[in-house]
């Protein structure tokens, strides 16, 4: 990982992080990367129904992440900086908020049940279709 470049403290307790890397795309140019985390430790109260939250800890156990990249190319050396508070403004302004959100946790956390349910759906069907496949005979 790059070096952090921002912290924020959001009001539901999540802890951003912002790391640059940056690199050099050609002579004076550079490829801005800017990597957003937020460690999600996932408890109890975020649920309003005990069965839910145990679904999720068996799926997806107590903790996640949430990741996202930001990139801008082709920057020009004398214009990074600017490039970079503009990207941390723009996602101050637009992202923050909705991070911020006391809903966030719980959206998140049920969109990657979903996503992980879907995937282990996917893998049975797969499974079942080789199965079916491996027993035919002509």
């Amino acid at each position: 990982m790059g070096k952090i470049l921002k912290e924020y403290i959001l009001s539901n307790g999540l802890k951003v992080i912002i790391f640059d890397e940056t690199i050099r795309y050609f002579c004076n140019y550079f490829n801005v990367v800017l990597k957003l985390y937020s460690h999600i430790n996932i408890d109890s109260s975020i649920f309003d129904d005990e069965h839910l939250y145990n679904e999720v800890m068996n799926f997806l156990g107590d903790k996640l992440v949430y990741t996202k990249t930001i990139t801008k190319n082709a920057v020009i050396e004398v214009e990074l900086d600017s490039v970079k508070k503009i990207v941390l403004k723009d996602f101050e302004q637009n992202c923050l908020p909705y991070l911020s959100k006391q809903s966030f946790i719980k959206k998140f956390v049920l969109k990657k049940l979903k996503e992980k349910k879907r995937e282990l759906e996917i893998e049975r069907l797969r499974s079942e279709l080789e199965k079916g496949e491996n027993s035919l005979s002509f």
